[in-house]
Parts: structure tokens; C-alpha cells; sequence
């Protein structure tokens, strides 16, 4: 314990070396940041309460980056907080800025890897700058505070900024891809998941996740083995489907009926020069055969995932 403590004090002294960081609230910066948060990186998938009983479980836009959102995998009282303006007020530009590149609370204590400061880590730290100009800008939402425990003992990221640049525009499509998957962690979801020739296989699908009440759904196979998932499919297929699941989050789902947990609510507003990037490096992958069943009525199996909200309410 005292040689963590150690090193996250040493940590803190070399990455919060600009104390008087203050990010400009520029309208440029701002959008640029809108588009970050919401699109890239899906800040609000995990930092929101979700809708259970609406295709892909979007996130409560009324409650949109307020928190709630309760991470049963590493404890019953992991919730995410509220990234608003109510929730952040307190906190420097650059006490959020280590939170989100470090995992350093203003208090000194670790957060959970389930916020995944490793990534945006080794982003460039004006895209950074770029996020916190936008929650900062955003109507500020009251909720919480939510309980800020982190069950385990962790250890704060040295942030290695640049590594994940965005490519410019003149590189190869598919680099851009590259830094656009990783940045928005697909492979969390679609890592390969089956029998020891799959298991661990970068984007070969088959994680499986349940939900409250609904079914058994497994992430899809994105490698371009031709036989499975969307190992087929053409540029124009890939982004005729996200262009056509715009607003598909909207549709209420039964018991019972097909559901996904893709962030097809983040995803499918991306722009097309960027889905276009992601086909191109999805193409590049070493193909896998691996059919996924995405989706099983289970109605014995209902896990009570209520929210944050919900569970004081009961």
C-alpha cells in the first residue's frame, strides 16, 4: 500500500505539473469535443442511465452524462459519476484532465480500468483539452454524488500522450480506422471469444452479455472471413447499415425479441468518411471463422440491473 501510495504522488507531481491548466471554451474547440464524447469515445454509454426496454439501451437523454450507471462486474457500488457541469464543478481543468488521462481522482485515490484512462492516455492531449471544453459547456444536470468506491487496488496510468494521434488527412484510410477502433475500444466487445482458436482473436466476436430481462446477445465477428457476420459484406453494406439504425434506439423492444448491446445511438451518427475508415481497417484484420449467434431469448434468466435512480426509488 505504501509504495503505491508513493507512486501515485510521484505520478501526480509529474502529470499535473501545469496546475493553472484553463482550457478555452472556444465554439471550434467545443464541437470538436461534442463529437469526441459522443461519437468517438461514447462518453455517455457508461456515464448515463441507461433505457432498458429500448433497442441497444441508450442512454437517458434526460439524464445524459449525470451518472447512474452501476457496473455490476466490479462491485455493487461502482457507479459511474455525473460528468456535468453539477458534477465536475469543483474539479480544475486539470484535476478532470488526470481523471481522464491518469485515473487520478483530486483526492489521490485510483479509479476502476473500467474507465479507460489507458486509451485516452495515449490521445493527444488537445483532443483532451477538447472534451472538457465540451462538458464544460453543457447544462449542468443534478444528480448525485454516487458512491466512489473502486473495489480492488489499481494502479494510476502514466499517460504516454501522442501515441493514438488522429492520422491527418492525407493517410492511408485505413490508419485512420486503426486509431478510430482503438480509440473507441471495440475490441472490448468484439474480442474473440469460443473454443482456443478463437479465444482472445482481435475482433472475432462472440462475447456474450445479458440482459434484465430480455435475452442472451453476443458481440458479432468483424473480420473478413467471408463466411461469417459481416466478413462479406461491401463498403456501401457496411455503411448503408449504420446510416440505417439512425434513431433505431428509439424503438421500444419486448421481452423476449432480438436486442443488441452494439452503440448503435454513438455509432451510427459517426461520419461517413469515418465509417468508411473503420471498414477499411476491419479489411486489413487476419479473417476468422466465427458464427455468433447474436441474440437468445433466455426468460428464465433475468439479471435485476436496475439503475442508480430506480434503486433509490425502490
Amino acid at each position: 500500500m505504501y509504495r503505491t501510495t508513493v507512486a501515485v504522488l510521484l505520478l501526480l507531481a509529474s502529470i499535473s505539473a501545469n496546475a493553472e491548466l484553463k482550457i478555452d471554451l472556444s465554439e471550434e474547440r467545443i464541437a470538436r469535443g461534442k463529437y469526441l464524447v459522443h461519437q468517438t469515445t461514447g462518453c455517455d454509454g457508461c456515464h448515463s442511465e441507461r433505457e432498458r426496454g429500448f433497442y441497444s439501451f441508450p442512454p437517458k437523454q434526460r439524464l445524459l452524462l449525470a451518472g447512474g450507471n452501476i457496473f455490476i462486474d466490479i462491485g455493487p457500488r461502482a457507479v459511474s459519476p455525473n460528468i456535468t457541469p453539477y458534477g465536475l464543478g469543483s474539479w480544475s481543468d486539470q484535476e478532470v484532465f488526470d481523471a481522464i488521462t491518469a485515473g487520478v481522482r483530486p483526492d489521490g485515490r485510483v479509479l476502476d480500468p473500467v474507465m479507460p484512462y489507458q486509451v485516452y492516455g495515449r490521445m493527444e492531449a488537445e483532443q483532451i483539452y477538447d472534451m472538457i471544453a465540451y462538458l464544460r459547456s453543457i447544462e449542468p444536470i443534478p444528480a448525485g454524488p454516487y458512491p466512489a468506491e473502486f473495489p480492488g487496488e489499481h494502479t494510476a496510468f502514466q499517460p504516454r500522450f501522442g501515441e493514438l494521434a488522429r492520422p491527418d488527412d492525407n493517410a492511408p484510410e485505413a490508419e485512420l480506422g486503426a486509431y478510430l477502433v482503438e480509440v473507441a475500444r471495440c475490441n472490448a466487445c468484439h474480442q474473440g471469444v469460443g473454443h482456443d482458436a478463437i479465444n482472445n482473436q482481435p475482433y472475432a466476436g462472440g462475447r456474450e452479455f445479458r440482459a434484465p430481462g430480455l435475452g442472451l446477445m453476443r458481440a458479432a465477428n468483424l473480420t473478413p472471413d467471408p463466411t461469417t457476420d459481416i466478413g462479406a459484406w461491401s463498403r456501401e453494406i457496411f455503411l448503408a447499415r449504420f446510416k440505417a439504425m439512425r434513431g433505431s434506439w428509439q424503438t421500444r423492444v419486448e421481452a423476449g425479441s432480438a436486442n443488441t448491446v452494439m452503440h448503435w445511438w454513438q455509432y451510427s451518427d459517426m461520419t461517413e468518411t469515418d465509417l468508411s475508415a473503420i471498414f477499411a481497417y476491419l479489411r486489413t484484420l487476419e479473417p476468422t471463422t466465427n458464427s455468433v449467434v447474436r441474440f437468445e431469448p433466455l426468460p428464465g434468466q433475468i439479471v435485476n440491473r436496475r439503475s442508480w435512480s430506480e434503486m433509490q426509488a425502490a
